[in-house]
């Protein structure tokens, strides 16, 4: 399969869930205390939402191009975005990590650890490839459903996951994707139709969520958020590193 090995991270998720505080609102100078260390000079905005609006809904966001973190009355949310070919696979985890590491720190610093629930970590990466929309439908088809098929598959999307003997929930979700890119000239406005708009990439996208909610359900004890941390992190570094490319059926490939 051609290039098909020529994966980058697009972009990685870190949530750490707790009990509702419908006054978050009032700790926009915490916010800004305890995460401002990664967000040098950038002040968070409040979205001035009422205390009785739904608790998922941001109430603070500090936010550079490559980088955001949300706020909620229920969660924190650390997102960092990677453009294809700036890093390498390894670069990118590291990036990763080292951000990550400094977000758990931070938020252990702004929510009593008694108040937290669970934590979860999600990796979307994008395998490129020159293959068409119909023959990577084709290829999930065959990969990962024994089904009769009813005729040529159309769409394809798979999503599998697994409860572990170690408390987590890991989980894949893979699908085609492709990247469309115009360019209009500045000053000038112009209605698109999609399909004329010419494509810059396409391939095969891979969502990897792996999270500690076992550890929440049926009674089961949680271990310290730091903790918690570095086994999530670990488990999904080695699933990137070892694992990813059997699931998908490339590791034989190039």
């Amino acid at each position: 399969m051609d290039d098909i090995k020529n994966k980058y991270i697009d972009n990685a998720t870190y949530v750490v869930s707790f009990q509702r505080n419908d006054k978050m609102r009032l700790r926009q100078a915490d916010v800004e205390k305890t995460f401002g260390l990664m967000f040098p000079n950038i002040q968070s905005i409040s979205t001035n939402l009422p205390d009785d609006y739904g608790p998922d809904a941001p109430r603070f966001i500090i936010q550079t191009a490559k980088k955001s973190l949300t706020v909620s009355q229920v969660a924190t949310q650390l997102t960092l975005n990677f453009e294809s070919n700036l890093k390498t696979l390894q670069e990118q985890l590291d990036i990763i990590e080292k951000n990550i590491t400094g977000y758990i720190l931070a938020v252990k610093e702004f929510i009593e650890e008694t108040y937290v629930e669970h934590q979860g970590f999600i990796i979307s990466l994008n395998y490129k490839t020159k293959q068409t929309q119909q023959e990577m439908s084709d290829y999930l088809f065959k990969r990962f459903f024994s089904m009769k098929p009813y005729g040529e598959p159309a769409s394809t999307n798979f999503k599998i996951g697994f409860g572990t003997s170690d408390f987590l929930f890991v989980n894949f979700e893979v699908s085609p994707y492709e990247i469309r890119e115009a360019k209009i000239e500045q000053g000038k406005t112009k209605l698109l139709k999609v399909d004329t708009i010419p494509v810059k990439e396409t391939g095969y996208n891979l969502k990897v969520d792996i999270n500690n909610k076992p550890m929440f359900l049926e009674g089961n004890k949680s271990l310290p958020l730091i903790k918690s941390s570095e086994i999530i992190k670990g488990k999904m570094r080695n699933t990137i590193e070892s694992e990813i490319d059997n699931f998908m059926g490339f590791a034989d490939e190039g």
